[in-house]
């Protein structure tokens, strides 16, 4: 490693902001990125910048300042480079992007990277690579691809007869003389030709008035986006054209450090929990150890109910396939986890997250079914006797299919509050008050069913 500039332990706005460092990813071409670290114990979201410049000019250095911002945040922030055309055509430049975001996944340790929450940044043709890195398909979860991104203005679509004049002949210079006349060289660059279910969350901020990348590139995304039921966000600022100051700028920033937050951290609480069954499930205690196993496929190694019946049957009306985390209780809290349903499809599929467990006749737990009834897909007190339904508020059910999937749940002691949400982490799908048991253990499973579970993150008060 090359030290560009050492920060050790500069006092920022009252925190402490580790190394500032240049590396180097080696491979077809040697690519160098910054990156800050944030200086303290555990493991940090990483955020990567991608600079714009039409893919032929540019520097990464711009993004400077704002990584070391982000370190103070409690975020790993790097800012990459890419080769430029029209000496290096297309698809050099994702293939560069992609390359450094790997080599960081890998490199996990030493830059004290969560590697199951990674979010892209990118202005203009950094905005482009920013949701190329969100919506192409990955080869495993490891792979390249982002959790989140934040897209700055950049274009959508090359094919588009909106993107024409100046911007038109940029994308041409980026796809060269061979894919000039080819539509397919021109798709296979456009963002909005990968969007599908399960893709990364997205937030574009666009001018209404912008004349190198028109607004209809975004809102064609976000319309496509909507489509498949991908969460995002659209704002369109009037009047602006490409790239804006002042007060917007000052008002993008605080939305994208927002949406950050809402999908890589989703709190503040401290970090006491972070579990992807790498070493095993020793920390956990299944109703039936016999059904349940640690497997691993597609780069994830997860905890697995294998068993649909069960050896275990609880003392009243309640779920049999749970595991419990041992030695661990909290009151507040703030509970992620990455879910697979394995059941094949009927009217009760579902999956279950515990909380506030104190034994087995009294505990929540959340039953995220494919239909809503009395008995399924709420947020259930278990209270001596067979479970209860507590949602003020809930949608008719989850769309089940064989993806994984996001749960968050959030707990508030003081004023009883709980919310659940699955994928879209700014809308609950369902919510209750309820100070029946204002702390206990967490767990994973189902009522019944079979499932796959990991990635799993807990911030709370530790009781």
């Amino acid at each position: 490693m090359n030290v560009l500039l050492c920060l050790h332990c500069l006092l920022l706005q009252g925190l402490c902001l580790g190394a500032f460092a240049t590396d180097t990813v080696k491979g077809a071409a040697s690519l160098n990125f910054d990156v800050a670290v944030p200086d303290g114990p555990g493991v940090y979201p990483l955020v990567v910048y991608i600079h714009g410049g039409g893919w032929r000019s540019g520097s990464r250095d711009i993004f400077r300042p704002v990584i070391q911002q982000m370190a103070q945040r409690g975020y790993v922030a790097a800012t990459v480079s890419y080769r430029l055309a029209p000496l290096h055509t297309w698809p050099t430049q994702i293939n560069d992007v992609e390359e450094s975001v790997r080599w960081l996944r890998s490199n996990a340790k030493q830059y004290k990277i969560d590697v199951h929450r990674v979010g892209a940044v990118g202005v203009s043709a950094g905005g482009h690579l920013a949701l190329m890195l969100g919506l192409r398909p990955r080869a495993s979860v490891n792979d390249a691809g982002v959790d989140v991104v934040v897209n700055y203005y950049g274009p959508t679509d090359l094919t588009s007869t909106a993107f024409v004049g100046k911007a038109k002949n940029i994308a041409w210079g980026l796809i060269g003389k061979k894919g000039k006349g080819d539509p397919e060289a021109y798709a296979s660059a456009s963002p909005l030709t990968y969007v599908s279910r399960g893709d990364s969350p997205i937030l574009t901020f666009h001018g209404s008035d912008d004349e190198t990348v028109p607004a209809e590139q975004a809102q064609r995304l976000h319309r496509a986006l909507d489509k498949v039921g991908v969460p995002n966000r659209l704002e369109l600022l009037q009047g602006r054209g490409h790239g804006w100051g002042d007060k917007d700028e000052k008002r993008t920033g605080l939305q994208t450090l927002e949406f950050l937050h809402t999908y890589l951290k989703g709190s503040d609480l401290p970090l006491l929990l972070r579990e992807d069954f790498e070493a095993g499930a020793d920390g956990w205690e299944p109703t039936d150890p016999k059904a349940w196993k640690v497997a691993k496929a597609e780069g994830r190694t997860f905890y697995s109910i294998v068993k649909k019946k069960q050896d275990y049957e609880p003392p009243v009306r309640s779920p049999y396939n749970f595991a419990l985390r041992r030695d661990l209780e909290v009151s507040d809290f703030v509970l992620d986890v990455a879910l697979q349903s394995t059941e094949k499809d009927y009217g009760h599929r579902d999956l279950c997250l515990f909380f506030g467990h104190q034994n087995p006749a009294h505990f929540y737990y959340v039953h995220l079914g494919k239909e809503a009834d009395p008995h399924a897909h709420s947020i259930f007190l278990v209270n001596g006797t067979s479970r209860v339904s507590i949602a003020e508020k809930r949608t008719q059910g989850i769309d089940w299919d064989d993806e994984w999937h996001r749960v968050r749940v959030k707990r508030e002691v003081a004023s009883g509050k709980i919310e659940v949400y699955f994928d879209n982490m700014v809308r609950p799908i369902m919510s209750a008050r309820d100070k029946t048991f204002l702390h206990g253990r967490i767990g994973v499973g189902s009522f019944d069913d079979t499932g796959n579970f990991t990635e799993i993150r807990l911030r709370g008060t530790k009781r």
